[in-house]
């Protein structure tokens, strides 16, 4: 159903249940402990507003992770495709606000926080893709420059000699609502 950077998601159904399958593409060591590093972060994590994992582990030796199926469109398209009220850009903004809370209070920064990363059912929000997640302290050992720059905060593109932390995901929330109002 989908392909990025470092996975592809496929869609199954199971018990009448639909379900997103996460498959890594490219096979290196780095992409492995990313994916693994992404599957622990999230599962851990209790919101409405990020998607629930279910398992991950290796099947002859392919990384997997089973997710939560998320409906909608991205609030990229959704943009593109009509203007959005006032009420609608708060109230998926606060929903986002509120995944930002949960995964900021468990010491984590998404690092890609951008429209396409918020997929839009209705009036209901998600924050997705979280393959980018890093924890603080690993940021603070290896402070690498990832994400998408349009979005990028001015530490996270190196344009500051700061540390990359929480607020990096604020700046790319602030340039997201920017676009949702432009």
């Amino acid at each position: 159903i989908n392909s990025g950077a470092m996975g592809t998601i496929l869609l199954a159904e199971k018990d009448s249940k639909t379900y997103a399958i996460k498959i890594i593409k490219k096979d290196t060591e780095d992409l492995r402990a990313r994916f693994r590093k992404e599957a622990a972060s999230v599962a851990r994590l209790t919101s409405p507003y990020i998607p629930k994992i279910f398992d991950f582990g290796e099947h002859e030796n392919n990384p997997f992770m089973i997710m939560e199926f998320v409906p909608g469109k991205n609030l990229s398209n959704v943009i593109e495709e009509k203007e959005l009220p006032l009420d609608a850009v708060l109230k998926i903004i606060k929903q986002v606000v509120t995944a930002l809370k949960v995964l900021h209070a468990s010491r984590l920064v998404h690092r890609d926080m951008k429209p396409e990363n918020i997929m839009v059912d209705g009036e209901s929000a998600k924050l997705i893709d979280l393959g980018l997640v890093s924890s603080l302290e690993d940021l603070r050992e290896n402070p690498e420059s990832v994400g998408t720059m349009a979005y990028a905060s001015p530490e996270q593109n190196g344009m500051l000699r700061r540390p990359v932390d929480e607020r990096s995901d604020l700046y790319s929330l602030g340039c997201t609502l920017y676009q949702c109002l432009e």
